[in-house]
């Protein structure tokens, strides 16, 4: 149940990220929202912020569904090995 629940979360914060970046349409924008993904660092201005949004939300898109996936692994598991105990 732990594990269903900070996959939750993750998911639930890329996708705020997903939102947000899915409206950014100007240089300006992106280049802000890069910014304040990681504020303690000093980020250069992006020279293909556009490119960069695609990579960013393809590779949100493939977390998202990699911790689906990993979190649906895991409830098989678990219902599997809670099976097994109780046949024993």
């Amino acid at each position: 149940m732990q594990i269903a629940n900070h996959s939750s979360q993750e998911i639930t914060q890329m996708q705020q990220i997903k939102k947000v970046l899915s409206k950014a349409t100007t240089n300006q924008d992106i280049n802000q929202i890069i910014k304040s993904l990681n504020p303690q660092e000093n980020t250069p201005e992006l020279k293909n912020p556009q490119d960069v949004k695609s990579q960013l939300l393809l590779q949100i898109w493939q977390l998202e569904k990699n911790t689906n996936n990993q979190t649906q692994l895991v409830q098989n598991n678990t219902h599997k090995e809670l099976i097994r105990n109780s046949l024993k």
